[in-house]
């Protein structure tokens, strides 16, 4: 059974790193690094990036499809609400 426990993530200078366990047999560290790019929003972009990240690794994604969904926004889309 391959399964994945747990999430740790870690502030680094340029943004953001992931680490997790994946244990099939033998537990294997597995990492990303979220970087941000050097530009206006890049920050931003940064994080919401790690938070997909997050929805997916837990399994909370959803579909666009779902009454009730994570839903993850920045500011253009806030104007259409």
């Amino acid at each position: 059974m391959n399964t994945k426990q747990g999430l740790e993530i870690d502030r680094v200078d340029n943004g953001y790193l992931a680490s997790w366990w994946v244990y099939n047999g033998e537990a294997i560290k597995h990492q990303m690094c979220f970087m941000e790019e050097n530009k206006e929003h890049g920050e931003i972009e940064c994080f919401q990036r790690l938070l997909y990240f997050i929805t997916e690794h837990f399994g909370m994604i959803g579909s666009k499809h779902d009454a009730r969904r994570i839903r993850i926004i920045t500011g253009e889309e806030d104007e259409n609400l």
